[in-house]
C-alpha cells in the first residue's frame, strides 16, 4: 500500500490511516480550485470520487479536462482498492489490441493448452468481441482473470475515455498485434 500511496498522495497524507475519508485534495494532482469544485458535487472524499462520479462526471467535464478528472478517479478507485487488498484472487490479465489481432484466439489458446482438436474447433468462426468479455483460467495453480477488450474503435474510445472502468487492480496488461497485417500496426 505504501508504494501506492507514495504515488497518489500528497505527502502530509501518506502516513494516515482511514484512506476512505480523507478529503480529495489529498490526491497529487488536484489543486484547492478543484477539489472545492468537487466539494460542491459532493465528491469531497476519495471513496465519494471513486463510487460517485459518474453522476457528477459531465459537470466536471464543463469546467475540468477529462484526461485530469479520468486520472482522479483512477487514483481514487485504485487506492481504495489496494486499501481492500485485492478485488479478485488471482492476478488481473487484460489484453488488448485492434480488431483483428488475435485476442480471442489467444485467450482460447491459453484456456484450452494441450487440447488441440478442441482448440482448433472453437477458432473455427470466430465472432467479433464487443465490449469486455471476461474470463478465468488456472496457471500453475493461481486463478488468472482475463479481460478481452473488443478491439473495435467504438470500445477503444470507450477504454481510453473511462479507464477506472476497466483497468483498475490490472497485474499485466498484454497488448496484441497481428504482425502480418503490417498496414495496421
Amino acid at each position: 500500500m505504501s508504494e501506492l500511496k507514495d504515488k497518489l498522495l500528497k505527502d502530509e497524507y501518506k502516513d494516515k490511516e482511514d484512506l476512505r475519508n480523507f478529503p480529495v485534495v489529498a490526491l497529487l494532482d488536484i489543486t484547492e480550485e478543484e477539489s472545492k469544485l468537487l466539494k460542491e458535487l459532493g465528491l469531497d472524499t476519495i471513496e465519494n470520487l471513486s463510487t460517485k462520479w459518474s453522476d457528477q462526471y459531465a459537470k466536471m467535464a464543463k469546467k475540468v479536462p477529462k484526461e485530469r478528472i479520468n486520472s482522479w478517479i483512477a487514483a481514487s478507485r485504485l487506492l481504495l482498492v489496494e486499501e481492500s487488498e485485492k478485488v479478485t484472487t488471482g492476478a488481473k490479465i487484460i489484453m488488448v489490441g485492434i480488431d483483428n489481432a488475435g485476442k480471442t484466439s489467444l485467450s482460447i489458446a491459453l484456456k484450452h493448452r494441450g487440447a488441440l482438436s478442441s482448440l482448433f474447433q472453437r477458432l473455427n468462426g470466430l465472432t467479433p468481441t464487443r465490449g469486455l468479455l471476461r474470463s478465468k483460467i488456472e496457471v500453475f495453480g493461481m486463478d488468472v482473470h482475463l479481460h478481452e477488450l473488443g478491439g473495435q474503435s467504438i470500445y477503444r474510445e470507450d477504454y481510453l475515455e473511462n479507464p477506472q472502468q476497466y483497468f483498475v487492480g490490472t497485474d499485466t496488461i498484454i497488448y496484441v498485434i497481428d504482425i502480418q497485417a503490417k498496414d495496421r500496426f
